[in-house]
């Protein structure tokens, strides 16, 4: 393991900003930052390099991957590309090898990037030092579970992967919503219209899974039509599940990734409902899942915690949950996702 994970806030960082005529790139490996829906996305898919077929694009969760690639350029998570083992930090050695073919790695949401992650990529730049590394990310939004206390921009081991360049994006381009993400940062209360009572919506962002399921079924009992039951008793083995009473408008969420079929924490459409060879089950855009199946592939999504929204922008309103147990930074993720802030309830 690569020791570079003490913080040293004295690290120096050659900071080029974003002004109205864009960005100019450095030559080397970088850094992008900025806050919430300020075009990091955006800035990375302009790049020369980000087409190319020696382009390798890199995110640690299936969400995040989704918004830095194209149907042109995928992009894939360092589990599924390296098939990384969390218990020993093995890896596909034959997928390390091939990086050799590789000009550039795009990693987008760096600073929720395991430290298990983090050591392969350093190590991974001191084996092929001519490959370049573009990484971006907002540092105000949540960490990887179980290492918040980690704080990657004072890090030598990002300093290093990023050859010390850093480019700041300035400019809101998602909503007007700067001046609540930094009061929300400094742990300061919002104008009282945010905090007025709303009845549950269609969607709702918890910090928790118990309150993401009462939410779950308090909508799913609102709902008028009910053309399928799955009961949860039959389905023990499944510890997140719950009873769920499905049409064709219920929201669901994928929970684990088939290849050329469904990523895990993208929704998805309910299509209909079948009996086959004596097997009741649901159709999603098209494809057939019996009902164990489905119950281990999809959750209803009325709610999600914040964890799983992290790298959506959500257009429609929605309310926040259990916003006094969340931390600052659980805080900001789950508001910053707004388009208008007048969209948002704090329940």
């Amino acid at each position: 393991m690569t020791k570079t994970l003490d913080l040293n806030t004295e690290l120096k960082w050659n900071i080029t900003q974003e002004t109205k005529d864009g960005v100019t790139y450095p030559s080397g490996s970088f850094l992008m930052t900025a806050l919430a829906g300020f075009g990091k996305s955006y800035y990375i898919k302009q790049l020369d390099c980000f087409n190319d077929d020696k382009t390798l694009r890199l995110g640690f969760t299936n969400c995040s991957v989704a918004n830095i690639e194209t149907d042109e350029a995928l992009a894939n998570t360092f589990n599924s590309y390296f098939g990384v083992d969390y218990k020993t930090t093995k890896v596909n050695q034959k997928k390390i090898n091939n990086l050799k073919n590789i000009n550039t790695i795009i990693i987008t949401e760096i600073f929720m990037t395991p430290k298990v992650i983090m050591n392969i990529l350093i190590n991974i730049k001191k084996t092929f030092p001519s490959i370049r590394f573009i990484c971006e990310g907002d540092p105000e939004q949540n960490r990887a579970v179980m290492e918040e206390h980690i704080d990657w921009i004072n890090t030598t081991l990002l300093h290093s992967l990023c050859d010390g360049n850093m480019i700041k994006l300035t400019i809101n381009k998602r909503n007007n919503e700067t001046k609540n993400y930094h009061k929300i940062i400094n742990e300061e209360r919002l104008d009282e219209k945010y905090y007025e009572f709303r009845n549950p919506l269609n969607l709702n962002i918890t910090r928790t899974n118990i309150k993401r399921k009462q939410l779950n079924e308090y909508m799913m009992n609102k709902q008028t039509v009910t053309n399928h039951i799955i009961l949860y008793d039959e389905m023990e083995h499944y510890e997140k599940g719950q009873d769920v009473y499905l049409n064709s408008d219920t929201p669901i969420m994928a929970i684990r990734t088939i290849k050329d079929k469904l990523r895990n924490g993208k929704m998805y459409k309910i299509t209909g409902f079948d009996i086959i060879d004596n097997e009741s089950g649901v159709y999603v855009e098209g494809e057939f899942y019996n009902d164990d199946l489905f119950m281990k592939t999809f959750v209803v999504a009325y709610a999600c915690t914040g964890h799983k929204i992290q790298g959506l922008t959500i257009k429609e309103d929605y309310n926040i949950y259990e916003w006094e147990m969340m931390t600052p930074r659980e805080r900001y993720t789950a508001f910053s996702r707004c388009i208008n802030g007048d969209n948002v309830r704090i329940i």
